[in-house]
């Protein structure tokens, strides 16, 4: 027992430190601007365990997912890192090498039987075969999607939550278990939790039909075993939950508008999307080269193009052929239907973003594989060892049923007596064994590896889709986004446009070519393509506040202020609460020289954010520096400011301040603020800003209040 317990630790080690080597990378990552951004970066709702953020988790669709338990691991990360890419990487792989361990335990339960028909001789097969299932599981590239992109952290975790209701359920299902109840319950416990991480899982209840006919058994023997009915009531526990997450999940995907409807994608496509992804992620599974992180959909797909009719024809052909072998080979028709059921959701029949196929979705999925895997590396071990007599193993259904008898043992026994020779080819057969499976561990360990780099930041995510699918328009957009990020406007510019050459009415892509024209002074290009960015958005019911913003600034370029000062107006009749439309508009009127109507803008933003630092700020600066007497109040001013309380990363707060302190008279006080402001070596003023306060310090040295609202930006 001692022993075994030794060999458990060593093996579960051994998962560890190699699925650790092959992700490491991605603790050095950035976040990316595909999804982490929104979620992750500009969302503070995540960020706090309180019962209000609590509440906000368990009830939220935002990003189009229901998954309260991965929110909570975020909101406990960000209690912990703060807003640290390294942290939320490191937990991701921490929840990677948990569902590896699972998996190893899981393996080894199923590979090496109830107990009732193995030899000892099979125990060390059994402990080899699930530390290769969860190894070819866990250092597989095809997990680096789920792994290292900081916002797949449901994936990871609703897998570690599902394996374990699998461990528990094969305990429930043994011959006669103590406390079979208890189990069950823990089996059903960490089954809503694993659907409260992502739904992905909602087809479990069906995998666990499939197991209790093989390999579980648990209708081998129809008199002492549960009649159909229990089998298909107790199944009826599972699928309550899944039903009623399902159904979140789905509403969840309507509500973002990433649900896409059957005009825009028809059935029949996605029958042929459906049969294409099964045969996909088997062929990512044995060869997994050219792996990128987005397929997009075919602009132009139809349900009669050739990898869709192929991938069809390929799936009907193993399915007949894994039904024809069921009697000799039942794991791999148990292997295919669960590979199937767990792939089930994600093959495209309810289709909810751009991807055609996806990395990620082979994370539960590609799990019977590797047991099925695993368990041939069993029964060649065992078979190079001269053991062949009540070996648990998929792919020796002969030696299971005992057709070979003792026979097979004493004719390899006397072999061995005879001659001396069959000791030393058992050795050979022995390290033959064990050199294929390291060559592919570590195989495995460097295309992880050099698959984990392309996730290391925006640029080299999208720079890679692109260099092996140059045709993706997405990828094109988003690094255009990238790009601008950095200041690389021209070519920024050129990718935007070759995303619009690809997807014509891609929003972003539209965006990002406005914004790299604006910078790069291109004005006319930059209005056009932000009014059809703002016009897209519109005709799909959403309000595009930065398209909207950047059009005002092209009219701001070109003096057109009566113009902007119209569309601000314009989206505050329909859009009264977007955050940033009250403080632009009063910006605009600063601009027109009405101070009073700018007032009034911010003002009545503050109804809705009453607590806007901007706002309080700006209006402030405006009550101390007005030439309007009757407009200026320099106690109001100074009331609001202090409202603002400390904000060291900003000039603006000390600035308002001392135009305040100026204001009521108190040039002392002012002259102190400014000081403070100038000689504050926390803040990285520039060379404008320090000429700027060194301009209002000389109105304050000389008791003269500043008179002028327009000196504000800095």
């Amino acid at each position: 027992m001692h022993k075994a317990w030794r060999v458990t630790a060593v093996a579960l080690l051994l998962i560890i430190v190699f699925t650790t080597i092959a992700f490491f990378p991605a603790l050095s990552h950035d976040f990316v601007n595909w999804d982490d951004d929104h979620l992750l970066l500009a969302n503070d709702a995540y960020r706090g365990l309180t019962l209000e953020h609590l509440h906000w988790m368990f009830t939220t669709t935002f990003g189009g997912h229901y998954q309260p338990l991965t929110w909570l691991s975020f909101g406990i990360d960000h209690h912990i890192w703060g807003v640290s890419a390294f942290g939320f990487h490191l937990t991701n792989l921490v929840w990677h090498v948990a569902t590896a361990c699972a998996l190893f335990v899981l393996s080894r339960r199923l590979i090496h039987g109830d107990g009732h028909t193995r030899q000892p001789s099979s125990e060390p097969a059994a402990m080899f075969a699930a530390l290769t299932a969860a190894l070819l599981f866990a250092i597989h590239p095809l997990r680096v999607e789920s792994v290292a992109w900081a916002t797949e952290r449901r994936d990871v975790l609703s897998g570690f939550w599902l394996v374990l209701t699998l461990i528990f359920y094969v305990h429930a299902a043994a011959p006669l278990p103590r406390r079979r109840h208890q189990w069950m319950l823990l089996s059903l416990i960490c089954y809503c939790l694993s659907l409260l991480s992502k739904a992905s899982g909602i087809t479990l209840p069906f995998v666990l039909l499939v197991l209790d006919f093989y390999p579980l058994r648990r209708r081998a023997d129809r008199a002492a075993s549960p009649s159909l009915r229990f089998l298909l009531a107790e199944k009826g526990l599972f699928l309550l939950p899944a039903c009623a997450v399902g159904w979140l999940a789905l509403r969840a995907q309507a509500e973002t508008g990433a649900l896409w409807s059957l005009h825009d994608h028809p059935l029949f496509l996605r029958i042929g999307q459906a049969f294409y992804g099964v045969m996909f992620y088997l062929g990512k599974t044995l060869w997994p080269a050219n792996l990128i992180p987005l397929y997009e959909q075919p602009p132009n797909a139809q349900p009669y193009d050739v990898p869709y009719i192929m991938s069809a024809i390929g799936t009907i052909l193993i399915t007949i052929t894994v039904w024809s072998l069921r009697r000799r080979f039942p794991s791999l028709l148990a292997a295919w239907l669960c590979y199937l059921l767990l792939l089930a959701p994600v093959l495209g029949i309810a289709q909810s973003g751009p991807q055609l196929v996806a990395d990620r979705y082979t994370y539960l999925a590609c799990i019977p594989w590797a047991i099925v895997l695993g368990g041939s590396f069993c029964t060649f071990w065992c078979v190079a060892s001269g053991h062949t007599v009540g070996i648990e193993t998929p792919f020796d259904p002969l030696l299971v049923r005992g057709d070979l008898g003792g026979t097979g043992g004493q004719a390899a026994s006397g072999t061995r007596g005879r001659h001396g020779h069959a000791s030393v080819s058992h050795a050979t057969r022995r390290i033959a064994i064990l050199s294929g499976a390291a060559v592919t561990i570590m195989v495995l360990i460097i295309l992880t590896r050099d698959q984990c780099r392309v996730w290391r930041n925006s640029y080299t995510l999208w720079s890679a889709v692109i260099d092996r699918a140059p045709h993706t328009g997405l990828a094109h957009a988003n690094l255009a986004t990238s790009l601008n990020a950095d200041w690389e406007y021209d070519h920024a510019r050129h990718h935007a446009q070759t995303a619009l050459e690809i997807l014509p009415n891609n929003r972003a892509a539209h965006f990002e070519l406005a914004f790299a024209s604006l910078q790069l002074n291109d004005i006319a290009t930059a209005e056009r393509h932000y009014r059809i960015a703002f016009d897209l958005a519109d005709a799909v019911g959403k309000f595009d506040f930065f398209a909207l913003n950047g059009l005002v600034q092209t009219l701001i370029r070109q003096e057109r202020f009566v113009e902007a000062e119209s569309l601000y107006r314009s989206a505050l009749t329909t859009k009264p609460v977007p955050y940033g439309l009250h403080l632009r508009l009063g910006q605009i009127r600063i601009m027109l020289g009405d101070c009073a109507g700018a007032v009034a803008a911010w003002e009545a933003g503050l109804v809705y954010f009453p607590d806007d630092v901007l706002l309080l700020l700006d209006i402030s600066w405006v009550l101390a520096t007005s030439t309007d007497d009757m407009l200026r109040d320099g106690l109001r001013a100074l009331d609001l400011v202090r409202r603002v309380g400390a904000a060291p990363g900003s000039s603006k707060v000390r600035r308002a301040l001392a135009a305040a302190q100026a204001e009521t008279g108190d040039f002392t006080s002012a002259l102190a603020t400014v000081d403070d402001l100038l000689s504050d070596n926390r803040l990285d003023l520039s060379d404008f800003q320090r000429a700027q306060i060194h301009s209002e310090r000389a109105a304050y040295a000389t008791n003269q209040a500043l008179r002028d609202p327009n000196c504000w930006a800095e």
